[in-house]
């Protein structure tokens, strides 16, 4: 549900991505689940997200200048 929140299309807010990821790691974590190579893997899922969604942004503010 994790990965499907954040590569989601309807998620465009870094603060939306970070939120979700820190309440399901404090959920893992109060599992005993260790999810440390993971926790990893998403921060890296969202920094790309984000990296995207930039080059988005920008595309469309260029194409809007024509």
């Amino acid at each position: 549900m994790l990965v499907s929140h954040i590569t989601s299309r309807k998620t465009t807010s870094m603060d939306d991505m970070v939120y979700f990821a820190n309440s399901a790691f404090v959920t893992l974590n109060w599992l005993g689940v260790d999810y440390g190579s993971f926790d990893e893997d998403i921060k890296n899922m969202i920094a790309c997200k984000y990296n995207l969604l930039i080059a988005e942004r920008r595309d469309m503010c260029f194409v809007s200048k024509l």
